[in-house]
């Protein structure tokens, strides 16, 4: 994971400035780069809060984590769209044809009239 750079305090800036400044009065050319700050490691940084917090926090975070495989795992798990995929006969038409189904409209003009015929009925539903 990238951490982002921080960028240094103001302290820390004045101290490398009173040591250029101060190099460059006393006639060397060394330059030292700034010390980077060392971040305390999460045990650490738990010591600070109080215990009971702390597990509390802890039970969180892993239930938070545990939730999130599963809802990953559920994701990516391959999942088949028949019962039996071994069974099924090619090119087979839907199990209930219903006459003026969209599919099964042929001709420009009907499927007009037909979607007229809807949208008449479904306006009417509504009022």
């Amino acid at each position: 994971m990238n951490k982002a750079k921080q960028p240094l305090s103001l302290r820390m800036h004045k101290k490398i400035f009173k040591k250029v400044k101060k190099d460059l009065k006393s006639g060397e050319d060394t330059i030292t780069e700034p010390v980077k700050k060392e971040y305390p490691s999460e045990k650490e940084m738990l010591k600070k809060i109080p215990s009971k917090k702390a597990k509390i926090q802890r039970n969180h975070t892993l239930s938070m984590e545990r939730s999130m495989n599963q809802k990953k795992a559920k994701l990516e798990s391959k999942k088949s769209k028949r019962t039996a995929t071994h069974q099924g006969v090619e090119n087979s038409p839907p199990a209930h044809v219903h006459s003026e189904g969209k599919r099964w409209l042929t001709t420009l003009a009907r499927q007009a009239k037909i979607k007229i015929k809807h949208f008449i009925k479904k306006t009417l539903k509504r009022n």
